[in-house]
């Protein structure tokens, strides 16, 4: 810590994409330090992180997507309008520009792909989680309609689960994928599964259709195995109301993505209704926050 000491009381802000203790203590009373705190995807919608560890009276700045109701959500907290910084998500860049490099997949495709779970000291990954994830992948009807109508599932691990790769048997019709492949599937995929994966954020971004699963949300195990924060993430996501084709069941979630397969992945009413509700916005984060740092600095 101290031979970054120096460095860090010359800066005129610091970004920081957790709540990180040391840090945080060290700069206390230190005024002209800016905090500007950025998370991402779903999360912005949990009001308990406003609460712990988003906090106005925390921090200077926050990075938030352009987005009318998580701009809102953060003024019901505290946070101001001057003190808002109105970016898109990290990937946007890529996905809104017409990227050559980006091979077509192969056909129509669905792409799945969960998050990772913050474990607590002494705990392994949820069996339950695991065998729920398997269980999806492996399901009869699903691989039955992926195969009469010659549609790929791509499946990828988040990078923290890699070693539970061995446990997902892998057919024809179903390709397991690397980490360096996630934006290819995020720009060519007509569908996607995953639970509070800032992903689901991508394809809202592409007015795609999307399908959330919340593999251990039954789990009686749930507050014992994992951190608070991710307990309450799981907890909040199962009864929030906001989010269409929010599912804790396998046949409903396989129902669902052969209802999109049979109707061509075309967003049905609602989930028209919800994406106009939404209202994101990409633009060019990268240029407009180096613009933003370098005005603060003159």
């Amino acid at each position: 810590m101290e031979k970054y000491l120096d460095i860090f009381l010359k800066l005129k802000s610091t970004i920081s994409g957790a709540k990180i203790y040391s840090i945080n203590n060290l700069f206390k009373n230190i005024e002209y330090i800016t905090y500007i705190c950025l998370g991402h995807g779903i999360s912005y919608l949990k009001d308990f992180l406003y609460k712990d560890y988003y906090s106005s009276d925390t921090y200077d700045k926050i990075l938030l997507p352009n987005s009318s109701m998580i701009i809102s959500n953060a003024k019901k907290y505290g946070w101001k309008e001057t003190n808002i910084i109105k970016i898109g998500l990290p990937r946007w860049d890529i996905l809104s520009n017409n990227n050559n490099e980006i091979k077509p997949l192969q056909n129509q495709s669905i792409f799945i792909m969960f998050t990772w779970r913050d474990i607590k000291e002494g705990y392994k990954i949820s069996q339950y989680y695991l065998k729920n994830l398997i269980k999806l992948i492996n399901n009869y009807s699903l691989n039955v309609v992926l195969k009469e109508n010659n549609i790929t599932l791509y499946f990828c691990l988040h990078h923290m689960m890699i070693n539970y790769k061995q446990l997902f048997s892998i057919n024809k019709n179903i390709k397991y994928i690397n980490q360096n492949q996630i934006i290819e599937c995020l720009m060519k995929s007509d569908l996607i599964i995953t639970d509070f994966s800032s992903v689901l954020f991508d394809f809202i971004f592409r007015k795609k259709p999307y399908i959330i699963y919340i593999p251990d949300s039954n789990d009686l195990d749930l507050k014992k195995i994992y951190s608070e924060s991710y307990y309450n993430k799981i907890n909040y996501l199962k009864k929030d109301s906001i989010f269409q084709n929010r599912f804790i069941k396998i046949k409903d979630t396989v129902e669902k993505i052969i209802y999109y397969i049979n109707n061509n992945f075309i967003i049905d009413s609602k989930l028209k209704k919800f994406y106009n509700y939404i209202n994101l916005k990409g633009g060019n984060n990268i240029n407009n926050f180096i613009n933003y740092l370098q005005n603060i600095s003159q």
